[in-house]
Parts: structure tokens; sequence; C-alpha cells
């Protein structure tokens, strides 16, 4: 089985410090658990760091000579893309799991997320609604109350107590506390945890296709929050209508009345 390249992304070479190649980083530490899983390294992940050390070196290039990927006299144990590739079709044992293990496809996309270029305040707002959509989807401990004031400041995964537009609003705060930045309270009501769907979330200027995460598809006493951007088809949408929170398309209900974008920055 071959581990895709989302899961187990390559972000840049690596070798020995000697080169001019990264020396140390995570990719470090998914190479030497794949090469134990293969043999070629010893299993102590106790004292494993994210160094490209000269034994890791060693062992990369007795598996690159036996995988065809270097000539058989050479020492040549730095990483590329090539050799990465080959790794992501690699499996060990009876049961054929990846040489990449999870814990490496984890360590990989952490290095590969923090190698992408600075976003824009918006877009790191953008990100939390969505973080916090789909860590709040299908969770059981979430109560459906339209009760006022909401607790603004939960934690997606509960416990909740919430509706539709008190989710919404939680959602704008999630990204408000982890971004740091002056978020918009979507009912602008100073995030007093007061607001619903008829009071001020739907006081925002009409939008079309594509939607973008954050804007407000409102139907007939019900909104969701989009986190996922798109057209009507593609666009997906937070809703927490009933327990537990869910995933909705735009047109799931046949009262839809419109979308709306709130102000992401105050």
């Amino acid at each position: 089985m071959t581990v895709s390249e989302q899961n187990a992304p390559f972000t840049e070479a690596y070798g020995l410090p000697s080169t001019d190649f990264k020396s140390k980083g995570n990719t470090a530490l998914a190479v030497k658990r794949a090469l134990a899983h293969l043999g070629f390294l010893e299993w102590e992940p106790d004292k494993w760091d994210k160094q490209w050390n000269e034994k890791l070196n060693t062992a990369s290039a007795e598996w690159k000579r036996k995988r065809g990927l270097i000539p058989q006299g050479s020492d040549d144990g730095s990483w590329g893309k090539k050799a990465h590739d080959t790794m992501r079709g690699t499996n060990f044992g009876k049961e054929k799991k990846p040489a990449f293990d999870g814990e490496s496809q984890r360590l990989l996309q952490e290095e590969k997320k923090a190698s992408q270029p600075a976003t824009s305040k918006e877009d790191a707002v953008r990100k939390k609604i969505t973080e916090f959509c789909e860590q709040a989807i299908a969770e059981p401990d979430w109560y459906y109350s339209q009760n006022r004031a909401v607790d603004v400041s939960v934690n997606p995964n509960g416990p909740t107590t919430s509706d539709c537009s008190g989710s919404t609003i939680q959602a704008f705060h999630y990204a408000k506390r982890e971004t740091g930045l002056n978020v918009q309270d979507p009912a602008q009501q100073g995030w007093s945890g007061y607001g619903n769907t008829n009071y001020y979330e739907d006081d925002w200027p009409t939008v079309g296709a594509p939607y973008k995460v954050g804007d407000l598809a409102h139907y007939d006493g019900h909104v969701c929050c989009c986190y996922q951007p798109g057209d009507a088809n593609t666009s997906k949408w937070f809703s927490f209508g009933s327990e537990p929170p869910s995933s909705r398309s735009l047109h799931y209900r046949t009262d839809f009345r419109k979308v709306v974008r709130p102000r992401l920055l105050a």
C-alpha cells in the first residue's frame, strides 16, 4: 500500500550538517521510524531526536542502495524527493504496514504545514472557524438549548450547550481566542452571548457563490456556518439545529433564504 503524498508530504531535502541540506527537523525523525521498521536501524524511539546524524545517514544510504536509488559503491545517505516517494510505497512485516507509520505521517504533515507561507489575518480566522466546526461535528457532548446567554468560550469537543445561532457565535469566538485577533461577533452583541438568527446575524451583506468560510446560510429560523468553501454543490455548512452537530449542503432545506458574509475582523 502506498501512503499518499497528502498523508506523507515531502518538504525539503535532508542531509548531514556538513551538506547544504536541512539537517534537523521532523523528516529526520520520520525517516528514523521508517528505517527502523525496515530493520536498517534499531527500534529505540526513546533515544531518537530530529537530527540527521551519521547513524541515520548510513542507514539511509544502505536502504537506498538496496532499492537501487544509488549505485552499490555510493554512501550518499541524503534524503530527497525520489527516496521519499519510494518510502511512501514501502511496507514492512507480514501485514504489509506502511514504513511511514501514523506517527511519521503526522510528523511530515506538521513539517509541511509549518513550511507554508504565512496567511493573511482573515485566512487565519477562517482556518480556526473550520477547525472548530470539524471538531464539533458529530460530537455527542453538544446539547441543544435556545437559552441565552450562550457561553462563548466553549471547547468544540464539548461539553457544550448551544443552538444554531449560538454555535456560530462560539465558532467565531474560538477563532478569536486561537488567533489572538480582534474577530467580530457575528451577532454584533460584543461577545455577550446574546443574539440569534433574526437578531443581527442576518444583518450582513448578502453574497453569492463562491462561498467562503464564515459565511452564514439563513433559513426560516435557522442558520448554518460555512466551514468548507465552494459553490452551492461543493461548500459544506456546519449546522446545530438538533443533536449532534452535523455537516450539511447549502440547499439541504427547502426554506433557504440567503447567504450573508459577516465581517471577520472588527
